[in-house]
């Protein structure tokens, strides 16, 4: 099993994460991975707090920027005929109502065979921890008086500069869930993704 302390090993910064370097490569020694599951730092944080807010969960505007790291080395070293990755992750939905993690995975994240990703709900969403939180407006005012009493002395954007912050990155609501990415072999290559449920 993966985590991500090899995806970020040898990465000195930790809010701009070192995209291509592949930390799993010598580890791994020419093997493949059957399983990856990760729960990366996925906060949605405003790009101008991003040298400041390094206690936990830094994941950029769109919630990724970890994410992208983690998923690049995964799919990398990940066992084209039958690898599977789990992901849980609180995912900034777009527009289309799709999450924004599928976007990356199609544009920054190449895949040597094809793969099949499905979600489910979050099974603790029920609990309403603050990781629950759909409504990008609330999520930006929690968050940004959350980030004022743990950074006093930082510069700390209000509720709307937040919220606007996020939705510049493509982000207009928020979605906890899980994420199940399954590799079937080489007979075509790319994403292909089932429908999202609520």
């Amino acid at each position: 099993m993966l985590s991500e302390h090899f995806a970020c090993r040898g990465n000195n910064s930790r809010t701009k994460p070192n995209l291509e370097e592949d930390a799993l490569r010598d580890v791994l020694n020419g093997e493949k991975l059957a399983l990856v599951v990760t729960n990366p730092p996925f906060n949605l944080i405003p790009e101008s707090l991003g040298e400041s807010f390094t206690k936990y969960g830094y994941g950029g505007p769109d919630g990724l920027a970890v994410t992208r790291l983690f998923m690049r080395q995964a799919m990398a070293n990940l066992d084209p005929n039958k690898g599977e990755v789990i992901v849980y992750s609180q995912f900034g939905l777009g527009k289309n109502g799709r999450p924004l993690f599928e976007t990356m995975l199609k544009t920054d994240v190449p895949s040597r065979s094809g793969i099949l990703i499905s979600y489910d709900s979050d099974p603790i969403e029920h609990l309403r921890y603050a990781v629950h939180v759909r409504n990008l407006e609330k999520y930006a005012e929690r968050m940004s008086k959350h980030l004022k009493e743990i950074m006093p002395h930082g510069q700390v954007p209000g509720s709307e500069e937040f919220a606007k912050a996020l939705r510049g990155a493509g982000v207009e609501e928020l979605s906890p869930r899980i994420a199940y990415l399954r590799a079937v072999g080489n007979a075509w290559s790319g994403y292909l993704f089932d429908t999202l449920q609520p």
